[in-house]
C-alpha cells in the first residue's frame, strides 16, 4: 500500500512539473522552481541509493554506492547551475565545475551498473557487455557525426577545452545508454533493474538533447527538456527503493532476435559509413570509429569462441558424469548392474563367435547384516567401499568389477584360464581385517564361479548369472568363506517366498 501511495505521489509530481513547464507562469518563477526542484530530486535519489547500499553486501552494495555517488555528482552539478542562475543572476559559464560534476555521473553510473551482481555478467559476461556497449556506442557516434553531431560542432564557437567537454557529453551518454540497453535486453525483467534502466536511459537522452541544444544556442532553463531530468531522477529514486540485485537472472530462454542482433545492427551502418568516408578520401572521426568498431568486433567474437569452448567442455563433462552415474554404483564407483549386464552380454557374444573364455564370480559378504545392526549403516557403507577397493586391487584392468546391490558383488573375467585362482585371490584379499570406528572387522565372503566351457555356445547371460548364483549359495551352505564352481549337477533344494533360493549340490543317484 505504501509503495502504491509513493508511486502515485511521484507520478503526480512529474505530471504537475511537466504541466507547469508547459504553462510557463513566469520566467523568474520557472527558473526558481526548475533549479530548486531538480536539485531536490537529484539529492533525494542520492539518499535513496545510499540507503539501498546499506541494505546490501558485496558487489550489490558497491554497485549502489557508485550509483549514489553518480546521482550525488549530478545533484552537485544541478546545485552549481542553480547557484549561477539564482544567486549570481547570470548564465552558467561553459566549461565550469558544473560540467565536471555532470560528466562524473555517467562514468560512476556505468561503473555501478557493470559491477551489479547479475547473472548477465557471469563468466566473460561483464567484458562482453562492455564490448557490446562500445559497439553500439561507436556505431551511434559514427551515425550521429555524419548527420547532426559533426556539423553542429563544426559551426559551434567553442574553446579547445570546451570542444572536448562538449564531445564528452554525447560520448558518455551514448556509452551509458548502450550499456543500459545491452544489460536490460539480456536480463529477465525485474522492477528494480527496469526502473534503473529507464531512469539512466531518460537521463542519457535528455543530456544528449541538452548538449545539442546548447551547442546550437537553443537551450534555456524552463524548457520541456528539464522535465526529462526530473523524471529521470524520480525513476532512479524509485529504482533504489525497489531494487533487489540478487533477483536478476539471465534471460537465456527469452532473449529475442532483436536482443541478439542489437550490437550488430548499428554496427553495419557504422562500418558502412566509415568505408564510405575512406572511399571519399576522408579520415575523420567516422573512420576512426569504424576502425575501433572492427577491433571491438574481433575481440567480442574471440570471447564468444572462448565461451563456446568452455560451454562445450562443460557439456562434455556433464555427459561424462551422467554416463558414469548411469553405469556405476554411487557408493563404490564400481560398475552397476546395468553396465555389468552389458559387458556380460558382450562376453557371451564373443564366446559364441570364437569361444573366447569368460567366467563370472558372484560374491556375497557373509554376516554383513550384523555390521549394519551393530555399527550402523554408515559403517556398513564404509565396509562396502573397502571391499570394493580390495576387489579392484586383485583383478586385472580388463576385468569388470561390479556391485549388483546390497552386499553382492560380481566379477566378469575374460581371457583368464584360471578363474578359480582369481576367486582364491579375492578371498585372500578379504582376509585382512578392516579397521572401522576403532574396531577391527574380519570380512568373509561366499563366492560362486560359473565358467563358459566350449560346450556352452548357447548359454545366454541370464543363464550364466543363474549358474554363478547357484554356486554362490552352494558356497554359503557349505560353510561360508569358501569358493564353489558351478557344476551341472546343482539343483534347487529349497525356496522361500520373497527370499533368494538356497542351493546345494544334488545327491548322486543310487544304483
Amino acid at each position: 500500500m505504501a509503495d502504491r501511495v509513493r508511486v502515485a505521489a511521484l507520478v503526480l509530481l512529474a505530471a504537475a512539473f511537466t504541466l507547469f513547464l508547459i504553462m510557463s507562469p513566469g520566467e523568474q518563477l520557472v527558473l526558481v522552481v526548475v533549479d530548486v526542484l531538480t536539485v531536490l530530486v537529484a539529492f533525494a535519489a542520492t539518499a535513496a541509493a545510499t540507503w539501498r547500499a546499506t541494505t546490501l553486501q558485496g558487489r550489490g552494495r558497491l554497485s549502489w554506492l557508485l550509483l549514489a555517488a553518480g546521482f550525488g555528482a549530478a545533484g552537485l552539478g544541478e546545485a552549481i547551475w542553480g547557484w549561477y542562475e539564482l544567486v549570481l543572476d547570470r548564465d552558467t559559464p561553459f566549461p565550469s565545475l558544473a560540467d565536471v560534476a555532470y560528466l562524473s555521473f555517467p562514468l560512476l553510473a556505468l561503473t555501478g551498473l557493470l559491477l551489479r551482481p547479475s547473472a548477465v555478467f557471469a563468466g566473460q559476461g561483464r567484458l562482453r557487455a562492455v564490448l557490446d556497449g562500445l559497439l553500439v556506442t561507436g556505431s551511434l557516434f559514427s551515425i550521429s557525426w555524419v548527420t547532426a553531431l559533426g556539423p553542429t560542432y563544426a559551426d559551434a564557437e567553442l574553446s579547445d577545452l570546451g570542444s572536448w567537454l562538449a564531445m564528452a557529453y554525447p560520448l558518455t551518454d551514448l556509452v551509458l545508454l548502450a550499456a543500459v540497453l545491452i544489460v536490460f535486453s539480456q536480463t529477465e525483467a525485474r522492477l528494480g533493474l527496469g526502473l534503473l534502466a529507464a531512469g539512466l536511459a531518460v537521463m542519457a537522452i535528455a543530456d544528449s538533447a541538452y548538449t545539442y541544444l546548447a551547442a546550437t544556442g537553443g537551450y534555456q532553463t524552463g524548457s520541456l527538456l528539464d522535465a526529462g531530468y526530473v523524471i529521470a531522477y524520480l525513476l532512479m529514486l524509485e529504482a533504489a527503493l525497489r531494487d533487489r540485485p540478487h533477483e536478476d537472472r539471465h534471460a537465456e530462454r527469452g532473449v529475442s532476435w532483436a536482443a541478439l542482433l542489437l550490437p550488430y545492427l548499428p554496427l553495419v551502418v557504422g562500418v558502412a559509413i566509415a568505408v564510405h568516408q575512406v572511399r571519399q578520401g576522408s579520415l575523420g572521426p567516422s573512420v576512426v570509429a569504424g576502425a575501433f568498431l572492427m577491433s571491438a568486433l574481433f575481440l567480442r567474437q574471440f570471447l564468444i569462441l572462448i565461451d563456446n569452448r568452455r560451454l562445450l567442455l562443460r557439456v562434455m563433462e556433464g555427459q561424462e558424469q551422467l554416463e558414469h552415474q548411469a553405469f556405476h554404483d554411487s557408493l563404490t564407483s564400481l560398475a552397476n548392474r546395468a553396465l555389468f549386464q552389458d559387458r556380460l552380454t558382450h562376453a557371451c557374444a564373443l564366446h559364441h563367435r570364437n569361444l573366447r573364455p569368460a567366467a563370472v564370480l558372484l560374491l556375497d559378504l557373509d554376516d554383513f547384516k550384523s555390521v549394519n545392526d551393530s555399527l550402523g549403516h554408515a559403517a556398513g557403507d564404509a565396509l562396502l567401499v573397502r571391499v570394493a577397493e580390495r576387489l579392484r586391487a586383485v583383478t586385472r584392468a580388463g576385468d569388470t568389477v561390479a556391485r549388483l546391490g546390497g552386499d553382492e558383488f560380481a566379477v566378469l573375467s575374460e581371457d583368464d584360464s584360471d578363474p578359480l585362482n582369481l576367486a582364491e585371490r579375492v578371498l585372500e584379499a578379504l582376509e585382512q581385517p578392516v579397521l572401522l570406528e576403532g574396531r577391527q572387522l574380519s570380512v568373509r565372503a561366499s563366492i560362486g564361479v560359473a565358467v563358459l566351457s566350449p560346450q556352452d555356445r548357447t548359454v545366454d547371460p541370464a543363464e550364466l548369472l543363474k549358474r554363478a548364483d547357484l554356486a554362490m549359495y552352494a558356497a554359503k551352505q557349505a560353510g561360508k568363506g569358501t569358493v564353489v564352481v558351478h557344476q551341472h549337477s546343482m539343483t534347487v533344494v529349497a525356496e522361500d517366498v520373497g527370499a533368494r533360493t538356497d542351493l546345494l549340490p544334488s545327491p548322486r543317484p543310487q544304483g
